[in-house]
């Protein structure tokens, strides 16, 4: 896991800038922090919508409870896996880590 973001050894475009250019210009003009950037909303959107989809696992697994005395063994096997893909998405948003969720890596495993 990468705590830090200067990507500059490992990006080719770093190597056409002028000597005298400010530090902030070649971060803003860098293709690596677009396409962050771009990968940053489509996860941010699907984070919204795992919400949701948390929310109705959570009140499934309640109705299932009260009506049929126990929850569904399959579906909390998969809301695992939810939550821990979840965990992934926010990770790489919050720039914590620099590896993409699913589908650029694996479905986790619960």
């Amino acid at each position: 896991m990468s705590n830090t973001y200067d990507h500059e050894a490992q990006n080719p475009d770093y190597a056409y800038q002028k000597p005298n250019e400010p530090a902030w210009k070649k971060h803003v003009t860098s293709i690596h922090t677009w396409q962050r950037a771009l990968f940053m909303v489509v996860f941010l959107v699907i984070y919204f919508l795992l919400r949701f989809a948390v929310a109705g696992i959570a009140l499934f697994q309640l109705g299932s409870l009260l009506l049929m005395g126990h929850v569904n063994e399959r579906l909390q096997g998969f809301a695992q896996s939810l939550c821990t893909y979840s965990y992934q998405v926010a990770s790489f948003i919050t720039f914590t880590s620099d590896n993409k969720p699913f589908p650029f890596s694996s479905w986790p495993q619960d």
